[in-house]
C-alpha cells in the first residue's frame, strides 16, 4: 500500500525507487504491481480517484469482507499446494 501511496505523488525521482523495488522483490505484488503504478503515473491529477476517498474502513473490516478475505488466502493455499503435490 505504501508503493500505491507513493505512486500518487507522482514523483519522477520516486518512479526509480519503485521500479528498485518491484527488482528487489519487495512489493507483494498481490496488492498492485509495476504496470498498476505506471498507469497511476500516466493518468491525469484531474482523472484519478484517490482510493482513500472512496475506502470505507468498516466495509472492509466487516464480517463478510474478512470472510471472503479468508476463504480467498485459504483456497490459493489450497491450490499452491495441490500444485507442489503434482509436481512431484
Amino acid at each position: 500500500m505504501i508503493v500505491e501511496d507513493l505512486a500518487q505523488f507522482k514523483d519522477p525521482m520516486a518512479i526509480k525507487e519503485i521500479e528498485l523495488a518491484f527488482t528487489k522483490g519487495l512489493v507483494d505484488e498481490y496488492y498492485i504491481d509495476l504496470v498498476k503504478v505506471k498507469r497511476i503515473y500516466r493518468t491525469p491529477d484531474d482523472d484519478m480517484r484517490y482510493q482513500r476517498d472512496d475506502w470505507e474502513p468498516i466495509e472492509h473490516f466487516s464480517q463478510e469482507n474478512i470472510e471472503y478475505l479468508y476463504k480467498l488466502h485459504c483456497d490459493e493455499e489450497k491450490q499452491t499446494k495441490e500444485k507442489e503435490d503434482w509436481s512431484k
